[in-house]
């Protein structure tokens, strides 16, 4: 597509950028931050975001599945849980 995705720091930090879901558009390398997810997961889940191990984005191109590693709060890095992230894109 005209557009592909990432989060900064994805593994073991990407909380520290507030797991930030970054699109890349491809044909000018501009970067826009879609989301900050880390809030997100340590209130919904009391986790923290450590990063993504696959991302999938729906055929639409509006949703994006993402699976991520989390660790508990106060934790040194983000691992010891896979959670499942749907994003759905403005």
């Amino acid at each position: 597509g005209d557009r592909f995705f990432f989060m900064p720091d994805a593994h073991g930090d990407a909380w520290a950028f507030g797991g930030a879901l970054t699109s890349v558009d491809a044909a000018t390398g501009e970067q826009t931050v879609m989301a900050e997810l880390n809030p997100l997961t340590e209130e919904g889940l009391g986790l923290r975001l450590g990063g993504t191990f696959s991302m999938a984005v729906s055929p639409a191109g509006d949703t994006i599945y993402m699976g991520a590693n989390a660790g508990p709060l106060g934790a040194d890095d983000g691992f010891g849980e896979v959670v499942l992230l749907v994003i759905h894109l403005p």
